[in-house]
């Protein structure tokens, strides 16, 4: 009795850790260099970002349109 419950409680939770491996990796455009994340306060110290504390993202555009990103 008890071993039919085991084995189907092993095979669900196997089930979840095989689905959440999937990770998909997208390549930047080849305009797009220097890619940047960073805090917005410069931190001499250490390199250390709150809980909450904003970032800011930046990058070079190699085609110089008006684009909104």
């Amino acid at each position: 009795m008890y071993y039919k419950t085991y084995i189907i409680t092993f095979v669900l939770f196997l089930n979840q850790f095989i689905f959440a491996q999937n990770d998909i990796e997208v390549l930047e455009p080849s305009y797009i260099k220097s890619i940047k994340l960073h805090a917005r306060k410069i931190n001499a110290v250490a390199p250390i970002i709150r809980l909450g504390e904003m970032l800011q993202f930046s990058f070079d555009d190699l085609e110089c349109d008006e684009k909104e990103y």
